[in-house]
């Protein structure tokens, strides 16, 4: 039978409310039954007053004379007890009522672990409550040395949790008990089965000077072991620190009487440095640091590539971190010609920029003492410039810029085809036409980079027209306008003024429609180019 005082006792309970919660108690006529009760997250009326440390309330329900001891030990949904969730909000007074209760099995208590792995010890220590991780620890019945070691389902340890939130005074404490394996807490690998972040390592990458400094000056530490280790990707605790641009916690590091100077150059998993670390984000002073540091070895840090072929530079420049790339350039040691030169399968900086339309990041490499009008014609393997990287994106920005440069040569940038028959106009035609399948009323926008391009191919002055090449070359934009897989997109049944000059622009500077359309949009259009050319 349902009894309307359940929900009530436990709202009670949540309130501190003891008056109501007696007279809740004394009117139901199950209350053994009552207290037993749960919400709709399995709550106890107990665990919702240890959860608010309401003292009182916890007496009035404990000490009821038809009280059942196992209340103590119930679990909520998530798997914790009135003492996990006391613990977890650093309730010192509530937590000893409930270890020193005389029906408590404290020793059970204090080693039940929730859904997630932890117990209430991690949970102290993950809120940074010292208090009550002291009492945890210190408690007649606790086993203090196989709880320091034990591990969430996440593979953290309480010293571990501990470093992650920056609770510095917590570690101290774990690290101090008598029963404490300090250096086993430190460079724990088994503790660290799913990422293999080290208390260390947590610590670098919350950039916590305070903890860092606590872990490497304890007398059982290794700390160039520690510095040393590497989590399941593969990075180190300096790479977590440059990954956030934790200055201080990369100094610490790199300061360190035992530091080696092969974590600079350290590559975790995929390849990537520190210092590419930091250049993805932009942090320069973690740069600087790096690249100007006593022991760096800045040349071959700067020139290092992951596994895809990609730089530090690369990095910096298309995600638009133009000061991160002038560090790079100007340094020194930097050989500012090959880093621009260097290309992966996707090309070039340069062409990396232009893809991402990172218009200052170009200039800043056009500009670039270093740099020669080369660099806008460096193709990759399969034949790509900058200018059809731009193109084949729609980045119209990043088109003038190559286009309009002082050094640029445009129409033979716009002259370059692929042996698979590739070019920006063919690209930038296929951008239009993808566009409009997407949008199909906004065929404008669609078409700028296809017309930006022809209007800076000339037409051909002699007599016969249009030079072979170039006749090919508007062929195939044609075909690939006019027969391409979202060419009904592109020409649907209303006319548009951008997608008009787009093939009035093409017939004029030679193209030839191969082929049939069954397009009547696409058909009236060349109709009235070719008439107009006729009338001229």
């Amino acid at each position: 039978m349902y009894d309307p005082s359940r929900r009530r006792l436990i709202v009670a309970a949540t309130a501190g409310d003891v008056e109501a919660m007696s007279v809740l108690l004394q009117e139901s006529y199950e209350p053994a039954v009552l207290m037993t009760l749960w919400d709709n997250e399995g709550s106890t009326a107990l665990m919702r007053a240890a959860a608010g440390g309401h003292m009182d309330s916890m007496r009035l329900l404990m000490d009821h004379e038809l009280a059942d001891p196992a209340v103590m030990m119930h679990t909520d949904h998530s798997g914790a007890t009135a003492l996990t969730v006391a613990a977890q909000f650093g309730h010192l007074e509530t937590m000893r009522l409930l270890l020193d209760h005389p029906s408590a099995d404290a020793a059970a208590l204090i080693a039940l672990t929730d859904n997630e792995g932890r117990t209430p010890l991690m949970r102290a220590a993950e809120g940074g409550h010292t208090d009550a991780v002291q009492l945890l620890l210190y408690h007649p019945s606790a086993d203090a040395a196989a709880h320091m070691m034990m591990t969430n389902s996440g593979g953290a340890t309480a010293l571990t949790l501990a470093a992650r939130n920056g609770h510095a005074a917590a570690m101290r404490v774990l690290l101090a008990h008598p029963s404490a394996d300090a250096a086993a807490l430190m460079t724990q690998t088994a503790a660290v089965a799913v990422t293999g972040a080290t208390a260390l390592m947590r610590a670098a990458w919350r950039g916590d000077v305070a903890a860092m400094r606590l872990l490497l000056a304890h007398p059982s530490a290794d700390a160039a072991a520690m510095m040393a280790l590497t989590d399941n990707d593969g990075w180190n605790a300096l790479m977590r620190a440059a990954a956030n641009g934790h200055v201080g916690g990369m100094r610490l590091l790199l300061d360190h009487s035992s530091a080696d100077v092969a974590a600079m150059a350290h590559a975790d998993s995929y390849g990537w440095n520190a210092l590419m670390r930091a250049a993805v984000d932009g942090h320069e002073d973690a740069m600087r640091l790096l690249l100007y540091h006593a022991n760096a070895d800045a040349a071959a840090m700067m020139l290092h590539a992951r596994s895809d072929g990609t730089t530090a530079l690369m990095l910096a420049g298309a995600h638009g971190h133009l000061g991160s790339m002038r560090l790079l350039l100007d340094h020194p040691s930097a050989d500012a010609a090959a880093m621009m030169r260097h290309a992966n399968a996707r090309g070039s900086t340069l062409a990396l920029c232009a893809r991402h339309s990172q218009v200052g990041a170009m200039r800043v490499l056009l500009a670039h003492p270093s740099a020669d009008a080369g660099m806008m014609m460096q193709t990759t393997a399969n034949g790509f410039t900058a200018l059809m990287s731009a193109a084949e994106e729609g980045q119209v920005g990043a088109m003038r810029a190559l286009l309009d440069h002082p050094s640029a040569d445009a129409a033979a940038m716009i002259a370059v085809v692929t042996t698979a028959g590739r070019s920006a106009l063919t690209l930038a035609a296929g951008f239009a036409a993808g566009r409009c399948s997407q949008s199909p009323r906004a065929p404008a926008h669609s078409c700028a980079p296809l017309l930006l391009l022809l209007r800076r191919v000339p037409v051909e002055p002699h007599p016969s027209g249009a030079s072979d090449a170039q006749e090919a070359h508007m062929s195939l934009v044609m075909q690939a306008l006019c027969h391409g897989p979202r060419s009904s997109a592109l020409f649907g049944d209303h006319l548009d003024g951008a997608r008009d000059e787009s093939v009035r622009l093409m017939l004029e500077r030679g193209a030839r429609v191969s082929g049939r359309t069954n397009n009547p949009c696409l058909s009236r259009i060349i109709l009235n180019s070719v008439a107009r050319q006729q009338q001229q």
